[in-house]
């Protein structure tokens, strides 16, 4: 994983929106603190229950001693992975990946979710950059598909929603996005925009 672009999110929910009934979150361990084992290096999201790779096979996976936020710490972060970040601040599970530019290959991850057309759907989510100084040159999107895995420019995948560049920064932000599937969908999925929203070759 190239870690100049990488981005790290941690997922509230994401709730079917029906006047008729209370939200109901379909997103089975968004936050990442559930997992089969410890994290102990790159591209091992896999190792977070519920959670698949799907552009690619090196999504990253962050928990334990793998850069998790230990209990009790006042270190606010690391200036590891090339560049560094803050730690979330809520709990110590998160996901990293790469948004890809023009010259770089994207990454994704997603889980199985029963998407259904034409009704609304909010996600929740908290993410940042890796890069100091520098937003990253690619948006950050949503997508749902119907196969567990996506070639070239998440092909075979339809965007639902995306997150600026502009908005994401070392400060973990929380933002929140409202779609309505035009189709249904058996899985959705994060990665970066394609085609890719900005000049740079890494994104």
């Amino acid at each position: 994983m190239n870690y100049d672009t990488n981005i790290a999110i941690k997922l509230y929910n994401l709730a079917l929106n029906n006047r008729q009934i209370c939200d109901l979150e379909l997103l089975l361990n968004g936050g990442f603190e559930s997992y089969s084992s410890c994290p102990t290096t790159q591209g091992e999201l896999h190792k977070a229950d519920n959670w698949i790779h799907i552009q690619n096979n090196s999504n990253d996976y962050f928990n334990c001693s793998y850069f998790g936020h230990p209990n009790g710490s006042t270190d606010p972060g690391f200036t590891d992975l090339t560049n560094g970040m803050f730690y979330n601040p809520e709990g110590t599970g998160y996901a990293g990946f790469v948004l890809g530019g023009t010259g770089a290959g994207k990454e994704g991850f997603g889980q199985q979710v029963q998407l259904k057309k034409c009704i609304e759907y909010t996600i929740q989510l908290r993410a940042a950059h890796a890069q100091p100084g520098l937003p990253p040159d690619n948006d950050l999107c949503i997508y749902g598909g119907n196969v567990s895995n996506a070639t070239g420019c998440m092909n075979g995948y339809d965007v639902l929603g995306c997150i600026d560049s502009d908005s994401l920064s070392l400060n973990w932000k929380v933002f929140e996005l409202t779609f309505i599937p035009s189709q249904n969908y058996d899985y959705l999925a994060f990665s970066g925009a394609c085609p890719t929203t900005g000049g740079s070759a890494s994104g």
